[in-house]
């Protein structure tokens, strides 16, 4: 714990720096764009979609209008706020992923820049094409959303579980969120197999900083800063990670 929040002292005392700036209104500016769309699309396909006529799920749906008819005049208004209930929820759970997602197509700029004024001399890093950079970065995405989607159903128990509810999301969405930051960083370094078995070794840090990302990202305001700060924190417990496995070697 005391490694991860020096990590984040030392990222906070940088957030001065042009290029976290340049960054950060990216990142900003993406999310901004993608839950917009988001919006729109579901809207679209709210309207658009013969809901009550899927199979296996459709008569659940005709079930919800059947009720909403009912209540006459409220229809018009509980459907809003239930769509909007939803939407938010949705941008709730998926707001890590995708913030992250944009941001790490340019978080080179802000590890470069944490590695030159803490770290310098260590030479150029491993050089990774772009379509590796996007690839990773929609496997990531795909991995959270997926997790997330699977794990829906514990969601809806633990909502009547407080606060194991926010433990679980907090402790799910933080081992995947830390895994991350911590990929972008290690493989600039190390070859993939040789970043799995620091990770292995030292792997509750990297579970604590990410379970930390992601709290602060449901932070309004604050979230918008997050990624930036949390790649920078990462180069910080990276090499904190490296250098204590230098001093003790790994037990065969």
């Amino acid at each position: 714990m005391t490694s991860v929040i020096r990590a984040i002292s030392l990222a906070l005392g940088q957030i001065g720096d042009p290029a976290f700036r340049n960054v950060m209104a990216v990142g900003v500016f993406g999310a901004l764009v993608v839950f917009i769309a988001l919006w729109f699309l579901a809207s679209w396909a709210v309207g658009f979609v013969p809901w009550t006529d899927l199979p296996l799920i459709g008569w659940i749906f005709d079930w919800m209008a059947t009720v909403l008819e009912w209540l006459g005049e409220w229809f018009v208004f509980l459907g809003d706020v239930a769509f909007g209930a939803v939407m938010l929820t949705v941008m709730f759970l998926l707001f890590p992923a995708v913030t992250t997602t944009i941001v790490s197509l340019f978080l080179d700029q802000i590890i470069g820049a944490v590695e030159d004024k803490h770290y310098p001399g260590r030479g150029e890093p491993r050089a990774q094409p772009i379509a590796e950079l996007i690839g990773q970065s929609l496997k990531f995405l795909a991995i959270v959303i997926g997790v997330n989607i699977l794990a829906l159903p514990i969601y809806a128990i633990l909502l009547f579980l407080p606060p194991l509810n926010l433990v679980f999301y907090y402790v799910l969405n933080g081992y995947l969120v830390g895994r991350e930051f911590y990929e972008m960083v290690a493989i600039r370094r190390m070859t993939p197999e040789e970043a799995i078995v620091l990770r292995k070794r030292f792997g509750g840090r990297v579970v604590i900083a990410g379970a930390i990302i992601v709290f602060c990202m449901t932070v309004p305001l604050l979230n918008l800063l997050i990624p930036v700060l949390a790649a920078a924190a990462m180069v910080h417990i990276f090499e904190s990670m490296r250098q204590k496995a230098a001093a003790v070697p790994a037990q065969r």
